[in-house]
């Protein structure tokens, strides 16, 4: 084992996402995925999962759910207790999260559908690196989950991997990946 292998196995025991991450399922798209991924900031997969299932029920499509008010979002969360107000208080920060991320992933993708990150892995990692909201580790899961097998490269790993030495910096997820896939086991 190389020393920047070496490096790159210490740093993947080190660090550790801010939030947890859901188990995949292949029921769910993408979208939905995320969905779960951004509710488990503030709640357990089983209430993420939960509030997934009531948001498709009350919802149309994506598109009503990121038009709607935060707290008629909140409605439709399943974590919290108490009644009325103060549980719809306690909802807020989940919903605000989840509309912030529907509509940041409609601004870059110009739709509510992330299929598009399967077809391609190029245009699919450029796009996560532009989802900040979404944060590295959301990003990367949603990429291995995209390509399952294939290490999840965007420019946001890029850059931390070229600043501590590892690699060097380019613009092509291809290259990138070339250049990282021996350094992690």
């Amino acid at each position: 084992m190389s020393k920047k292998s070496e490096t790159a196995a210490r740093l993947q025991k080190k660090i550790k996402p801010r939030w947890n991450l859901p188990q995949a399922r292949d029921e769910r798209g993408l979208l939905e995925s995320g969905v779960v991924a951004v509710l488990m900031r503030h709640m357990g997969e089983a209430k993420a999962e939960s509030s997934l299932k009531a948001l498709l029920a009350s919802y149309e499509d994506w598109n009503e759910a990121r038009v709607s008010q935060i707290q008629e979002l909140a409605t439709h969360l399943r974590h919290g207790t108490g009644r009325g107000i103060g549980l719809l208080k306690k909802r807020e920060d989940a919903a605000r999260d989840l509309k912030r991320w529907l509509q940041e992933v409609f601004q870059q993708t110009h739709s509510l559908t992330l299929n598009e990150l399967s077809e391609d892995h190029q245009s699919a990692s450029r796009l996560m690196g532009n989802l900040t909201f979404t944060g590295l580790a959301t990003s990367s899961w949603l990429l291995g989950l995209a390509h399952p097998g294939e290490m999840p490269v965007h420019a946001g790993l890029v850059r931390v991997f070229d600043r501590l030495g590892l690699m060097t910096r380019t613009s092509s997820p291809n290259k990138a990946r070339g250049a990282l896939t021996p350094l992690v086991p």
